[in-house]
């Protein structure tokens, strides 16, 4: 084989290799699945699905009035109610701690009622002998274009992958 054909296909690798994802942990893994089996109990109307799943203190924060937390029986009366339509995950990023994992993610409606945005949650989980149990969930509605912050770079010049 030519030495050129050798050093072509060892770049083409290198190339490959560099975009390649690398492996979700297993806390990552296990995490992904809980907020997929929370996701799914929710779309199914499983009251005790979802109990099983949430902290005894769990509470919800809403961008529009973040001191007033939404407490748990509120939450899961909320989340089981009638067409509350159809939502999927999207973009979700973990930061396992160990004990304790926060999960951030676009929330899509799928169905229902027409005038449904996206919601930008991050979600806190602590694990115990159970398994994932969610402590805290903070929400917002993804509205517009995308705004300065302090502390966002408008133009991020790489892109987190787990």
């Amino acid at each position: 084989m030519k030495p050129a054909v050798i050093v072509s296909m060892l770049l083409a690798l290198v190339a490959v290799l560099a975009h390649a994802q690398p492996a979700a942990t297993r806390g990552v893994q296990s995490l992904q699945q809980a907020e997929t089996t929370l996701l799914q109990a929710i779309h199914d109307n499983d009251t005790a699905g979802i109990e099983r799943l949430l902290d005894a203190d769990f509470e919800m924060h809403v961008a529009q009035q973040p001191g007033i937390p939404v407490v748990r029986e509120d939450w899961v009366r909320s989340a089981v109610r009638p067409n509350a339509g159809v939502w999927r995950i999207q973009q979700l990023a973990v930061h396992d701690l160990g004990q304790v994992a926060v999960g951030s993610f676009l929330l899509e409606p799928l169905g229902g009622p027409a005038k449904r945005t996206a919601v930008f949650i991050v979600d806190t989980w602590r694990h115990d002998k159970e398994g994932w149990r969610l402590l805290v969930r903070h929400a917002a509605p993804v509205c517009g274009d995308r705004q300065s912050m302090p502390g966002d770079a408008m133009s991020p010049t790489q892109r987190k992958k787990i």
